[in-house]
């Protein structure tokens, strides 16, 4: 790799390096040379999540064996799913994701290397999170997941409960954390209001 290059290729195969881990803000890629991407601010969904993971990050424990049990939610490591209904938020999300955290702490569950990035997710120590839409939130067992981020509210409620049946399943040991981000003084925000009270006053 060309320490002075970009876009972190390789000279001989031309391919590019996929497993950059970034967590510190002052960490660099010992092979591509890439460093940690900031996020701005105005994009506020995208920022809070960056620092929410940081959090998350720095309270839990960076490698634990998923083949022992551990009924503690701050002895298990952490797991976190990003899900979003809509592909578009979800990418946009993820490479500001990609970009502060590196390839190797990310993955995404969809395209034809979701078996590859979902084995990632499960057994890599340095993986952490997982992009996953709505396409992809049936049938998976991520019983070891420790939280759940909705980009949005979702408003099926089905497709809601199916999401967080892939963390929280029967015989679950452990806790899972779900949350909703919902953008202040935005239509969301009114959205989210309306849905939390279908029967009351929607008068303007």
């Amino acid at each position: 790799y060309d320490r002075f290059a970009a876009d972190g290729k390789c000279l001989h195969c031309l391919e590019e390096h996929n497993f950059c881990v970034l967590v510190s803000e002052t960490s660099r890629c010992e092979v591509c040379h890439r460093v940690a991407e900031q996020c701005p601010e105005d994009e506020s969904k995208s920022s809070y999540l960056v620092q929410r993971l940081l959090k998350l990050h720095k309270s839990r424990p960076s490698s634990v064996d998923l083949g022992e049990l551990h009924p503690s939610y701050s002895a298990r490591p952490l797991k976190v799913i990003v899900f979003s209904q809509f592909r578009a938020a979800l990418n946009f999300v993820g490479d500001r994701l990609l970009r502060r955290f590196g390839t190797g702490c990310i993955a995404e569950y969809f395209g034809k290397h979701r078996s590859q990035e979902l084995n990632k997710f499960k057994h890599e120590s340095t993986c952490f999170c997982l992009l996953l839409t709505k396409d992809g939130s049936e049938g998976l067992d991520l019983s070891f997941v420790t939280n759940i981020i909705f980009l949005e509210q979702i408003y099926d409620k089905a497709l809601q409960d199916q999401a967080v049946a892939r963390a929280w399943r029967m015989g679950a040991k452990g806790r899972v954390e779900v949350e909703t981000l919902i953008a202040q003084h935005t239509v969301e925000e009114e959205m989210g209001r309306l849905a939390s009270n279908p029967d009351g006053d929607r008068s303007g």
